[in-house]
């Protein structure tokens, strides 16, 4: 549980405490190996499911079942709060992206770059597909 918490709070940016909930959807378990996960996670019920994210997955390994659970008490408060810091400050360093990351610091990975998006009602923002160009918060937050 702890490591989920984290994932979600590591990539979901985030937007102020929202009793009407909000919904992240991120990449998960990143790797170079095969395709990430991804985690979908209600912020107003606490669900989640995480899902491989290729239709097709490499042959010769297993394809993971999808995970189901639901993320509650203190540890929900939590993300709902990294939540709505996210949505009110963003996830992306708009100077990076109009710079299409010129000048600034790359991220080296054998990774994907992760999809993350962030939805309350009709806002929606997600992180640009330029790693270096996501803000230091949602890249670098501590574990709840």
């Amino acid at each position: 549980m702890t490591m989920l918490l984290y994932l979600a709070a590591v990539t979901a940016g985030f937007v102020a405490p929202n009793p009407g909930g909000g919904i992240i959807m991120t990449d998960i378990e990143l790797s170079e190996w095969h395709p990430s996960m991804r985690l979908v996670l209600d912020l107003e019920t606490g669900r989640y499911v995480i899902r491989p994210t290729a239709a097709k997955w490499p042959k010769g390994e297993v394809r993971p079942d999808p995970r189901h659970g639901t993320l509650a008490g203190e540890a929900l408060h939590k993300v709902r709060a990294l939540f709505g810091i996210a949505m009110d400050a963003g996830v992306a360093n708009e100077s990076c992206v109009k710079a299409d990351g010129k000048g600034f610091p790359g991220i080296v990975s054998n990774a994907s770059v992760p999809r993350l998006s962030l939805e309350a009602g009709e806002r929606r923002i997600a992180a640009p597909a330029m790693y270096e160009c996501w803000t230091v918060s949602v890249r670098s937050s501590p574990p709840c």
